[in-house]
């Protein structure tokens, strides 16, 4: 037995022993001590544990050596684009799984009401302690149990990179039919061939629930894009469809430079539609001075009202002989 295991034992029998009847009070005031000091070199023990697995984890992030791939340059980015893409993929699940942990002691803590034993103010104070936002942490709550099945499916669903907004979106599945709607509902997407986003997996809950596609936002019918600004419009359909059904939180949270590169992206739209907007705020000034100009006396033909008679021209009105 380990020492951990012998402290917790110990533990054990001292918080369930009562004290006997007559038993001095010095007796009670030894017993207490003793529990405390247990406390404390059990919880000594979990964090030397947790130091040491911090330890291992940090020198197997700083393991990592360049391969040496032979063949083109063509065949060196290849295998480099490769690594990374797997390197990405660790991450994103790496991710997943602390959010996953994170959001079932959000739950237990929730359900047992500990926020409030321990001082808090409320559940939401606890969590806002803990960096977490009371709508982020219901978020995960909804999503643990859902990433723990996806976590867990990795093996099969290879590609997969499982993120909150999943779990959020496959929950009602998983609450009607457990763990088997859920990896169902990956299979589908996998025997069709789509990727894991948010509205395929929309979409397949609907149909295996038996429902409506739900309708998130207002489709319009296409309408024709002006030639000059038919390469703008493919490059902003490009960057929609880029985007879509991508969990940027948790990827701006991977890697504090993914926040630079996310802000250029913004900055490069907002400039854009800075640009879009002074266009059109400049086309309509000329708009409304063309039609100003257009309405001026000198620039309107005079039109002869129905009562008015028709001028007669000088030289038509002198050969008229004078009756």
């Amino acid at each position: 037995m380990s020492r951990k295991d012998e402290l917790a034992a110990q533990a054990a029998q001292l918080a369930s022993r009562s004290t006997a009847d007559g038993a001095s009070r010095t007796d009670q005031q030894n017993a207490n001590e003793h529990q405390a000091a247990l406390n404390a070199a059990l919880a000594a023990v979990a964090d030397a544990e947790a130091e040491k697995l911090r330890a291992e984890e940090d020198t197997e992030l700083g393991d990592f050596t360049l391969p040496e791939v032979p063949g083109s340059a063509k065949d060196r980015l290849a295998h480099f684009d490769r690594l990374l893409g797997a390197e990405l993929s660790r991450a994103v699940r790496v991710k997943a799984r602390y959010d996953m942990i994170l959001g079932h002691v959000l739950q237990a803590v929730n359900d047992s009401d500990d926020w409030a034993e321990a001082g808090y103010d409320s559940f939401e104070a606890y969590a806002k302690d803990r960096g977490v936002a009371l709508s982020r942490a219901y978020e995960l709550m909804k999503a643990a149990p859902v990433l723990q099945i996806m976590l867990s499916a990795i093996a099969e669903f290879p590609t997969m990179r499982p993120a909150v907004l999943h779990g959020k979106t496959l929950r009602s599945v998983f609450d009607s039919d457990g763990e088997g709607g859920v990896l169902t509902a990956l299979r589908l997407l996998q025997e069709r061939g789509e990727k894991v986003t948010v509205p395929a997996l929309t979409a397949v809950c609907a149909e295996l629930e038996g429902g409506e596609l739900p309708t998130t936002q207002r489709v319009d019918a296409p309408r024709a894009v002006p030639p000059a600004l038919a390469k703008v419009h493919r490059r902003a359909e490009a960057a929609r469809k880029a985007v879509e059904g991508l969990d940027i939180e948790a990827l701006s949270k991977l890697a504090p430079e993914a926040d630079a590169a996310f802000e250029e992206i913004a900055a490069g739209y907002e400039e854009a539609a800075k640009r879009l907007r002074a266009a059109k705020k400049q086309a309509a000034a000329e708009r409304k001075k063309r039609e100003k100009t257009s309405t001026r006396p000198e620039n309107r033909k005079r039109v002869a009202s129905r009562d008015e008679a028709p001028a007669i021209p000088a030289q038509a009105a002198e050969k008229e002989p004078v009756g």
